[in-house]
């Protein structure tokens, strides 16, 4: 089973911003330790999410929409 990842972030304190989705816990921490997002744009990790790909395909059916979709919202 499919399951996406999400990486949660803080920047300065005080923006919360969401990172890109990914298809493993090991990408969000690549991500999180990035250069771009460490230095250049100051983000801090948070949290980390994760959502069943079983589970966004029931959500777009349920409302009509994409998968891509689903995930923008999420």
């Amino acid at each position: 089973m499919k399951t996406y990842y999400i990486g949660l972030y803080t920047s300065n304190g005080r923006d919360k911003i969401k990172g890109n989705w990914k298809f493993s816990d090991e990408e969000v921490q690549q991500e999180a330790d990035s250069y771009l997002y460490k230095v250049k744009l100051g983000y801090t990790l948070t949290a980390k999410a994760n959502i069943s790909e079983e589970k966004v395909k029931e959500i777009a059916n349920e409302h009509n929409i994409s998968v891509a979709d689903v995930l923008d919202c999420l």
